[in-house]
This record gives C-alpha cells, sequence and structure tokens, in this order.
C-alpha cells in the first residue's frame, strides 16, 4: 500500500441525490483518508482545486498517475 496526495476533479450534479464527490474515488475506487477542497465564488466545487489523500496499492497509484485528469502531488 502506498500513500498519496492528487489533485482529482468533482462529479456529480450537487444535489442530495448525486452529491458532489471526488472523481478518483469512483473511478478507482480507492480509500478516502481525506479531502480538502476550496469552493469557487458559486460555492460549487473548483475542479482544477481539489486535493484527496488516499491509501491504495501501488499499481492503482501508478494507474491514477498515468491518467491526465489527476495530477499527483506526492506519493510514498
Amino acid at each position: 500500500m502506498e500513500e498519496a496526495e492528487i489533485i482529482t476533479p468533482w462529479i456529480g450534479s450537487g444535489t442530495d441525490g448525486d452529491n458532489w464527490r471526488p472523481k478518483l474515488i469512483d473511478v478507482f475506487a480507492v480509500n478516502q483518508r481525506d479531502v480538502v477542497g476550496r469552493s469557487n465564488a458559486e460555492g460549487l466545487p473548483d475542479p482544477a482545486n481539489v486535493t484527496i489523500n488516499v491509501k491504495a496499492p501501488t499499481a492503482t497509484i501508478d494507474a491514477i498517475a498515468a491518467d491526465n485528469d489527476y495530477y499527483i502531488l506526492w506519493r510514498g
């Protein structure tokens, strides 16, 4: 297992039935340790500025690193 801090876009409509959530969680089914993000002026998540800390197998982190939708800030 490896830990990483990754910038990920948000998905979801923001409604009660479809809350905003990090795309990384749905696509790679990783365990979320914590999510730190900022919102834009309208109060909606800013897709370019959402950071999530995850713990996942090294192969999963490698796959995330190869996907252009995500940016890894650190891993270890």
